[in-house]
């Protein structure tokens, strides 16, 4: 014999909830949550179709990036999700004049990194072209005269004055230039200098094939590239025989990490042939803040790259 299920009584103030509401419940808000998902998934499904009925299927054979040897292979890869390479002309692997001016940074980081973030600083709030920096020894200074004499040079300053309390900095008023301190162009000539130190390094002791690729514009397939709007742009990928290492730099405090874990959920593959690494400026930014993604600072950069690399070809049976 059956008994009966019993639920307590119900108060005039509190309704009777039994099990079975709560599991009701639980299920009818899973199912507006999936109801929701499959909903976004078919508008973005449409909004694709639409865009291939109006401007056709990108058309892959175009693409001069296919051709280059340098970038043929990550071509491919992007192909695979439904990704190109965006720029107008073939990617070449010569560092532009920056990449001197990242140097000297890297050299000179305890004088030059506090210098750079200053001027940023300087430029964000006070939004004047004029700049000013103290300067506490001949030997900061001799070291910064240098670097300014630089920057003067490649046109991202108009000109400087120093006298004992430091120096006076008149900033390029043209917005392309202003990006060198503002739009971490600087820490991007900063990261590849030391990226590819330590993979020059690493590759020549293991007779690898290794190549470099910068600022890369990268579109959908069907779309995202309108009003000259990138999917997004890489600022360094790195390839080591069949695996690529794609750096983001960043040198101010704020980071998207919603944007980042985007990215690498859409650029990261199954195999583990492509890992997405962030760089920052910033020291005291703790990497385990940002696990599982990786960031890497300029302080421990040569360990935690040569141990990534060290890693990767250990299981492919190219290390001791």
């Amino acid at each position: 014999m059956l008994k009966q299920k019993t639920t307590p009584a119900a108060t005039a103030d509190k309704p009777v909830e039994t099990v079975d509401n709560t599991v009701t419940n639980a299920t009818v808000e899973f199912a507006d949550k999936l109801a929701e998902t499959v909903k976004n998934l078919v508008e973005q499904e449409v909004s694709r179709r639409l865009y291939i009925e109006k401007h056709g299927l990108y058309d892959w054979s175009a693409n001069i990036h296919f051709k280059n040897r340098l970038t043929r292979d990550f071509a491919n890869f992007l192909k695979t999700k439904d990704l190109f390479i965006a720029n107008d002309k073939p990617i070449s692997q010569e560092p532009n004049n920056g990449y001197k001016l990242g140097r000297q940074i890297a050299q000179n980081k305890d004088v030059l990194l506090p210098l750079m973030h200053d001027i940023a600083q300087q430029l964000r709030t006070t939004k004047d072209d004029n700049v000013t920096i103290d300067c506490a020894n001949n030997g900061e200074a001799n070291i910064i005269k240098q670097f300014l004499n630089g920057l003067k040079t490649n046109g991202f300053i108009v000109d400087f004055n120093h006298d004992p309390l430091g120096f006076y900095i008149q900033i390029s008023d043209d917005s392309e230039k202003k990006k060198f301190f503002s739009h971490s162009k600087w820490a991007e000539h900063l990261f590849r200098y030391m990226i590819t130190n330590i993979v020059d390094r690493f590759c020549k002791e293991r007779n690898l094939r290794h190549s470099y690729m910068s600022n890369l514009f990268i579109n959908t397939s069907y779309g995202n590239s309108e009003n000259h709007h990138h999917w997004t742009e890489l600022d360094l990928v790195v390839q080591i025989k069949d695996r690529f290492y794609i750096f983001e730099v960043k040198s101010g405090l704020t980071m998207n990490i919603i944007q980042w874990a985007r990215r690498e959920e859409v650029l990261v593959d199954k195999s583990k042939t492509v890992k997405v690494i962030v760089c920052t400026t910033h020291d005291e930014i703790s990497p385990k803040l940002f696990l599982p993604q990786r960031l890497m600072t300029v302080k421990d950069l040569d360990q935690q790259l040569n141990k990534l690399l060290e890693s990767d070809f250990r299981l492919d049976g190219l290390t001791v």
